[in-house]
């Protein structure tokens, strides 16, 4: 046999053994099922297809447990009987076009915790789905048609994937669209106008990413309710940012850099609620929130704040949480919360600050308090004339602070439905009068161990 002869011969083995090889192999390979995460009803040997396995009757959920490299063409298709279908942590790398296809009564698929890296077109085509899970891959490029065709989705999870930018238009004909989760990407900037064509549109949750600057453009045409931005790089806002979003009702600023909060940027905005904890803010304009009439829950809770000033929230009347846990504020001024006394029954959180001194004047006017917190402060003086305003206080935390014992009429002192006084250097004599006239009121809970 010739040179030549025996090279062609050894080509000619080695495709065939390729072939043969590629034939024999299957996606779903020692694959378990569950019906819930307990115990596996079916296990799959060898197979290609994954409706055999399945029950006949109709289920709510399927998890599919075990190694499946790639969702070869066809493997699962012809399913009328899953709600909800999940690769869960399948070291899957790759989902060919045609693998997904007439899946009759499915609202849900999830890949998540997987090693994909891409999605390719033509494999979500013309799926009925509401949510598409694909969170906890190694996603780093959508190409822009990957998801054009589904037409229910309601849900898309994208969130802890490695996802640098997103091209414009890489969601477009999402039109029904209400949820976007993107959090836990390296996304530094967005295009213009990047949520226009989602007329749906509601939460987008952008959270642990590394935007710097938001540019208002970004949201032109949008109707986003709620805006997740927190645990980025952002260190301010400009005046006009909330000029493209007039349907925002929530904002989430949590874990950034921002430093002050200037008049001019929340004013007139109809947002319900604001979140700015764990930033480095130690000034707020005497007008930075004011007249806001939908405001009821502000967070600003482990900053820098010195100094709280009453004047806050001028025209804002709805608040009914305040958190200002965490800062560095040293006293309250009197009437410090005049400008939020409403119908409501008031949730106030001061826990963790410096504050010493508190006088009746400093809670003057507040008639319903459903929570005060004053936990972790250094207050030495509590008396019965401090909530003398209050018609309803339901709960009352004066924890770890440097209370000896509280003066004058218990009855009084102790209004609340429950107070709290552990952890105070509460002298034996002033613990076993508390004793005396907690058996005298079984109706009030206090709570007042020796230190």
């Amino acid at each position: 046999m010739s040179l030549k002869t025996h090279l062609l011969l050894t080509v000619y083995w080695l495709f065939f053994l390729n072939i043969t090889a590629k034939s024999a192999e299957v996606t779903f390979k020692n694959v378990s099922l569950f019906k819930s995460r307990v115990s596996p009803f079916a296990t799959i040997p060898s197979s290609n297809t994954l409706k055999e396995y399945l029950p006949k009757e109709n289920v709510f959920s399927i998890t599919v447990v075990g190694e499946i490299p790639v969702l070869r063409k066809n493997s699962v298709t012809d399913i009328s009987t899953v709600k909800i279908l999940e690769f869960m942590g399948n070291g899957l790398k790759e989902i060919e076009p045609g693998a997904l296809g007439n899946l009759h009564r499915m609202i849900k698929l999830s890949f998540n915790h997987n090693n994909l890296t891409t999605i390719n077109e033509d494999v979500f085509d013309n799926l009925q789905i509401h949510d598409l899970d694909l969170e906890d891959n190694q996603i780093a490029t959508i190409p822009s048609g990957a998801l054009k065709n589904l037409p229910q989705l309601t849900t898309l999870y994208l969130g802890n994937n490695q996802l640098r930018s997103l091209d414009d238009g890489v969601f477009d004909r999402l039109d029904n669209l209400e949820n976007l989760v993107i959090s836990g990407n390296s996304i530094s900037t967005l295009p213009e106008k990047f949520f226009r064509n989602m007329p749906k549109l509601k939460m987008v949750f952008l959270g642990n990413n590394s935007l710097k600057k938001m540019r208002k453009e970004i949201f032109q045409d949008s109707k986003i309710e709620y805006l997740d931005l927190s645990s980025n790089d952002i260190a301010s806002l400009s005046d006009d940012f909330f000029q493209h979003l007039p349907h925002l009702r929530g904002i989430v600023l949590n874990h950034n850099h921002i430093t002050a909060v200037p008049k001019g940027i929340f004013n007139h905005q109809n947002l319900d609620q604001v979140q700015i904890t764990h930033n480095e803010i130690s000034s707020i304009d005497p007008e930075a929130f004011d007249d806001m009439p939908k405001l009821a829950n502000i967070y600003l809770s482990s900053n820098k704040i010195k100094v709280y000033n009453p004047n806050w929230f001028h025209n804002t009347p709805n608040i009914f949480r305040l958190f200002l846990s965490y800062n560095q504020m040293e006293e309250l001024p009197d009437e410090a919360f005049k400008n939020i006394y409403n119908h409501k029954k008031q949730w106030i959180k001061l826990d963790g600050n410096k504050i010493k001194n508190v006088t009746p004047r400093t809670f003057k006017g507040f008639k319903n308090i459903l929570n005060l917190n004053l936990v972790h402060n250094e207050i030495e003086k509590w008396d019965e004339n401090f909530l003398a305003d209050a018609d309803v206080v339901i709960y009352l935390n004066l924890q770890d602070n440097k209370i000896t014992c509280p003066e004058g009429n218990f009855d009084e002192v102790f209004k609340a439905n429950f107070t709290y006084l552990s952890f105070n250097p509460l002298t034996k004599e002033c613990v076993g009068k508390i004793k005396e006239w907690r058996t005298q009121n079984p109706n009030r809970v206090v709570s007042a161990e020796y230190v």
